[in-house]
């Protein structure tokens, strides 16, 4: 049998997820996102395009990795990892919901899948796909903040970070800068809060003034220039159709003239890019015949409206997304996606068309830009870097490094030359509280950063989440005086499944990537779990403050454990089919989730006595649950969204209905007076100048 190859869709439900493979996510049902590598990318195709029989492992090895050798036991490491991140690698019943296996027959995807698409309309409430727009979007929300004490876990020095200075101040989203060759202009796209439009806006920088260029409902993005500073091609989203458009730009006056179309692109190419040949006379540009094939480059001349194909992008990844010409004409420098989100840096002769790779950075980028004297590349690489390369020695010097994540780094020609970013995110998380008696929603944690999974303790003194505030996702604390801290420092970011704080509020412990984690909030110390223990996670504190309920993988099977916090030891506990434990508010009982998420189990810690509960819908998704005066607090997905539920404690008899929440990260103080979560909201970008 030949397995078919991965199939174009880019945003797909599959089971109780949302995997979106242009962001390289994976979105569980209450809200939280984790990061897909490259293989799990493109193993998902593999499985989703061949989902109605089963493939061997060599079969996915061929597709997987092509004529490169690999061990076939790589692949059932792949398909363990799979499993995990759709949180259900935790029994084999569970496992059978989203990849099935048969001895001797391969796998196969049997969780249901759909494939999820954003309509547009046309009018006053056009609404453009920005996934669209921003090819290979991971952009996440962060910004500085005007006050936290130092990490415990600090491996960088502060003094190497460059300071941001905001070069525009737009509401909204400013994207796609492009300075002018001579070092006095800057172009770039803004998309004002709630539209779905985007226009074109020049700032001086020499008088700091902010223009707006363009005026109409129409998506303008994707700037260049030519050498003279004097005129700009751009790319224009007009009722679906794609146009490239060039105009001359005037310096006095500070305003666009003669804008006009000189050449179509597919209507699903809005990501589009041109740059004009040194003598004008013509266009270099990428595109592609719709949004599910690679960019290729082409070229095209404006007298005899003649075009070619200058490069066949390989069939994997995004192709040859964005170009820069040389200051000389001679060179052209090509962004090349390759494996859908590994980014190749390469060089074109422009006469002969020869290829020069110059780096690879395991990421997307966004842009690239040349030296005064064309030696020189300039971009970001994989740890937030702006570097720049040369492209004879290839010897790769560090710039910039900057405190919080950066995007679309280019360089100005001015004197001295300096290097524009992009900073901000198109969507944020703020944490809220909701007071369950009178219903007042109150804004906890309010930034451009993505704030989620709060956990509250017991007395409400402590608040602590995880955000990517400074650069990557870490785990933050707030106390009752307002002082925020960042605890941890992850070299990069993984994927947090639980955090809880302890019974006396002296120590917070978690799960991340399926290790561990306590920290100490007097003794300022945080402990790790050792990799050779096992992978874990859901932890939770036992009424015990030094004791915390962990689930434990061992053999692709999990099980339920009570991990010693002082020497790190784990034991089984008896009711080892449980994937989740709770401890009531007294610590009298447990509540036992189990695997299968059907069931809950409540027990007696004093008479062993057990009650179980047969339950309609699996809740076994939800990352914080709380015990507290009243029973167990839980959230569970609705047919209208998310609802808070109450289990009652067997001594409650006051009703209790289902309240509608924006998220399923819940977290409860035990006197039951405010309920904290999380709410998805609308970002903002801006320029900087890094100094």
């Amino acid at each position: 049998m030949e397995a078919a190859k991965p199939n174009s869709c880019q945003h797909y439900r599959i089971g109780k997820f949302e995997v979106n493979f242009s962001e390289r996510s994976i979105t569980s049902p209450d809200g939280n996102t984790s990061h897909l590598t490259n293989k799990h990318v493109e193993l998902l195709k593999i499985l989703i395009d061949n989902r109605e029989t089963y493939l061997k492992s060599s079969e996915i090895l061929n597709l997987l990795y092509g004529e490169q050798y690999v061990e076939v036991a790589v692949i059932r490491q792949h398909i363990k990892n799979i499993r995990g991140l759709f949180h259900v690698g935790i029994h084999e019943t569970e496992q059978a919901e989203y990849i099935n296996s048969k001895r001797g027959g391969g796998y196969r995807l049997v969780a249901e899948v759909e494939e999820i698409f954003v309509k547009k309309t046309v009018g006053n409430n056009l609404s453009i796909n920005l996934m669209a727009v921003l090819l290979f979007t991971v952009i996440t929300t962060v910004a500085i903040l005007s006050f936290y004490t130092e990490p415990t876990d600090q491996k960088l020095v502060n003094d190497s970070f460059k300071k941001f200075v905001p070069l525009t101040f737009l509401k909204g989203i400013e994207f796609y800068p492009s300075p002018s060759p001579d070092g006095n202009w800057m172009i770039f796209g803004h998309k004002p809060p709630q539209s779905g439009f985007w226009l074109l806006f020049v700032k001086d920088f020499n008088t700091g003034q902010i223009t707006q260029l363009t005026r109409g409902e129409f998506v303008d993005t994707n700037v260049s220039w030519n050498k003279d500073s004097d005129k700009i091609l751009f790319t224009r989203i007009k009722k679906g159709q794609c146009y490239f458009m060039q105009a001359d730009f005037h310096p006095k006056t500070q305003s666009l003239s003669d804008i006009n179309a000189v050449h179509r692109c597919p209507h699903d190419a809005q990501s589009s890019y041109a740059v004009f040949w040194p003598d004008e006379q013509g266009i270099f540009y990428s595109t592609t015949e719709s949004f599910s094939e690679p960019y290729n480059l082409y070229s095209f001349a404006f007298e005899n409206q003649q075009g070619w194909q200058v490069t066949a992008s390989p069939p994997k990844g995004r192709g040859d997304y964005y170009l820069a010409l040389s200051n000389s004409g001679e060179k052209l420098a090509v962004l090349r996606s390759k494996n859908w989100f590994d980014t190749e840096i390469r060089v074109l002769n422009t006469k002969t068309w020869e290829s020069q790779l110059i780096d690879q950075v395991e990421e997307p980028l966004f842009s690239v830009s040349w030296s005064a004297d064309d030696q020189n590349l300039y971009y970001k690489n994989a740890s937030n870097e702006v570097v720049k390369t040369h492209i004879e020695t290839l010897e790769t010097q560090i710039i910039s490094r900057a405190s919080v994540p950066i995007y679309y780094p280019k360089l100005v020609n001015s004197d001295p030359p300096s290097i524009i970013a992009v900073h901000g995110g198109f969507s944020t998380n703020d944490i809220i509280s909701h007071d369950l008696m009178t219903g007042e929603q109150t804004t906890l944690i309010e930034s451009d950063y993505n704030d989620y999974m709060p956990s509250i303790s017991p007395d409400g003194q402590l608040l602590t989440w995880i955000s990517n505030r400074s650069g990557r996702y870490q785990v933050w604390l707030k106390n009752s005086k307002g002082q925020i801290k960042q605890l941890t420092n992850l070299p990069k970011n993984r994927r947090f499944t639980s955090l809880d704080i302890n019974a006396d509020a002296t120590k917070i412990g978690g799960t991340v990537h399926g290790e561990w984690f306590v920290y100490d909030i007097y003794e300022n110390q945080i402990k790790w779990s050792d990799d050779a223990n096992g992978k874990f996670n859901n932890f939770k504190w036992t009424s015990d403050p030094n004791k915390a309920y962990l689930a434990k993988e061992s053999g692709e099977r999990w099980s339920q454990v009570i991990l010693d916090v002082e020497t790190a030891a784990t034991n089984s506990t008896l009711n080892t089919d449980t994937y989740l434990a709770v401890d009531s508010i007294d610590g009298n009982s447990t509540y036992h989730m189990s695997l299968s998420g059907k069931a809950m189990t409540i027990e007696d810690n004093m008479s062993s006595n057990q009650k179980t509960i047969q339950l309609i819908d699996k809740i076994i998704y939800s990352y914080q649950w709380d015990t507290t005066q009243l029973g167990l607090f839980y959230s569970q997905k609705g047919e209208l969204g998310w609802e808070l539920h109450l289990l009652p404690a067997n001594n409650n008899k006051v009703p209790f209905s289902p309240i509608p929440i924006p998220s399923g990260s819940v977290t409860i103080s035990k006197e039951v007076k405010q309920l904290i979560t999380s709410k998805n909201l609308e970002g903002k970008t801006e320029i900087v100048i890094l100094q």
